[in-house]
């Protein structure tokens, strides 16, 4: 654009409708030889863009492009699962806690009897009822 413009320019104030001097009409040659130039290299840059999409949908079909594809698919939907369920315990475990008087649950009998005699014992004994957490 700002080559047609130089060329435009300089058309109105050194050529149309005056005596133009060799030096000027030497210009405007010049400066529509740079329009040109920027032109072919605009059609260059076009089909090299074209031949490039070819070669990107050419590999898009490509079997082992597509199960790449797909395992990383398969792994973003695994990674936001877990997350979810991370989240999903956050809430329990906060929600839990406070209508449980802040006691743990089951992960703390290890801690105290590892051979986990204590844990059977307790779930042997214990009554499960359900209580809503809010």
């Amino acid at each position: 654009a700002e080559a047609e413009r130089a060329k435009g320019e300089q058309f109105r104030t050194k050529i149309f409708e005056r005596e133009p001097k060799p030096e000027d009409l030497e210009e405007r040659e010049r400066l529509s030889r740079e329009v040109e130039r920027l032109i072919h290299e605009r059609v260059v840059a076009e089909g090299e863009m074209r031949h490039l999409r070819k070669d990107q949908n050419a590999l898009l079909q490509d079997e082992e492009v597509r199960r790449v594809h797909e395992r990383r698919r398969s792994i973003e939907l695994e990674a936001e699962l877990k997350r979810l369920r991370m989240i999903r315990q956050a809430v329990v475990a906060s929600r839990g806690l406070r209508s449980a008087n802040r006691r743990p649950s089951a992960w703390w009998f290890h801690l105290v009897c590892p051979d986990g005699l204590w844990f059977r014992q307790t779930t042997d004994s214990a009554h499960y009822y359900l209580e809503p957490l809010v």
